[in-house]
């Protein structure tokens, strides 16, 4: 059941909680900052995706077989069949025959060779 305090006792705040001082596991260390964060600085993250520099890579098609494309760096002049980093060709997992390419960077996908 339910006891009541002793009419005497005094009510008691709880202790506040300190902060450890020494991490129990450095690599999980959290570090929390004593001040709060600028009142001018954005409540959310910077969209980090976005800030990226314009890729030197084109799609470009070949003049001998209309319809096949290859990808040239305009910077290293540089020439490849399969689309530059960050995208990865993936096989699918529910057709084994069926390719795709995926950029981990947007999370896209295309059937076709992106741009």
């Amino acid at each position: 059941g339910f006891r009541s305090a002793p009419p005497d006792a005094e009510a008691k705040e709880p202790e506040p909680k300190r902060r450890r001082t020494e991490p129990s596991n450095p690599l999980l260390t959290i570090i929390i900052p004593d001040t709060p964060p600028d009142a001018a600085s954005p409540a959310t993250p910077p969209d980090l995706g976005r800030n990226i520099p314009p890729s030197p890579w084109k799609r470009i098609e070949s003049t001998r077989t209309p319809g096949v494309f290859y990808y040239r760096n305009m910077n290293s002049m540089e020439t490849q069949l399969e689309p530059p980093h960050p995208w990865q060709k993936k096989q699918s997992r529910q057709d084994p025959n069926f390719w795709y390419y995926w950029n981990p960077v947007t999370n896209s996908s295309s059937v076709e060779k992106p741009m």
